[in-house]
């Protein structure tokens, strides 16, 4: 909590939720540079806002970008 108020919700969702999700889109194989550094990661995107940040090659989307 920051000023009684809770702190934001992770970005990313637990591996479980993100897999059973499915995005309007997937870009894979990207650079995501963040607090942790610097990595190849897959995004999640659902209703215009990045959903999940991880490994998504078992989910679902209407469209995917490599």
């Amino acid at each position: 909590m920051q000023n009684g108020r809770p702190l934001r919700k992770p970005l990313a969702l637990p591996p479980q939720e993100s897999m059973a999700m499915i995005y309007d889109l997937i870009l894979t194989g990207g650079t995501v540079v963040n607090h942790d550094g610097e990595g190849a990661r897959d995004i999640g995107v659902k209703g215009g806002r990045i959903a999940a940040i991880g490994d998504l090659r078992q989910a679902s989307a209407g469209e995917t970008i490599d």
